[in-house]
């Protein structure tokens, strides 16, 4: 008799995450003050878990209100280490307040923010809400008459 000796051999399919996205709870106009939720949903259609850095610079017209899933650096940097399993999506959030109206430009102004995903093996994807929030700023310039 024969005795075969089989081997097999199971791979996942690498990971990927270009399906993910970032949403804002505000689109159009909002208010010096409001508070904004920002929501980024890590969808990893590739069967293989993936560690991954996510790196959310506010821009000049927020500050952190609340950092919720991110550790918040002094500098108002949010940051997000953790795995993404294999075909599921995490989902991570954070709060932020539009600044006030000294810290804001006069005229209409898109609130841009852009958050970096980095899992070391694809190209790091750039993450923007699709409808960002704008707030504008308007004001008057009185002469001064003297006598």
């Amino acid at each position: 008799t024969t005795d075969y000796v089989w081997s097999f051999t199971t791979e996942a399919s690498p990971s990927d995450l270009s399906t993910s996205i970032k949403s804002a709870s505000a689109s159009g106009s909002v208010k010096p003050g409001d508070l904004i939720t920002y929501t980024i949903s890590l969808t990893n259609t590739g069967g293989a878990d993936v560690n991954v850095m996510v790196v959310d610079v506010l821009g000049s017209y927020y500050t952190v209100f609340n950092a919720l899933d991110f550790t918040e650096a002094p500098t108002g940097t949010l940051s997000w280490l953790g795995v993404v399993p294999g075909h599921q999506t995490v989902t991570l959030r954070f709060v932020a307040r539009v600044k006030g109206l000294g810290e804001l430009p006069f005229g209409v102004t898109v609130l841009a923010n852009t958050a970096t995903v980095d899992d070391g093996i694809n190209p790091t994807l750039n993450l923007v809400a699709a409808n960002p929030p704008t707030v504008a700023v308007y004001g008057n310039y009185l002469p001064v008459i003297r006598r």
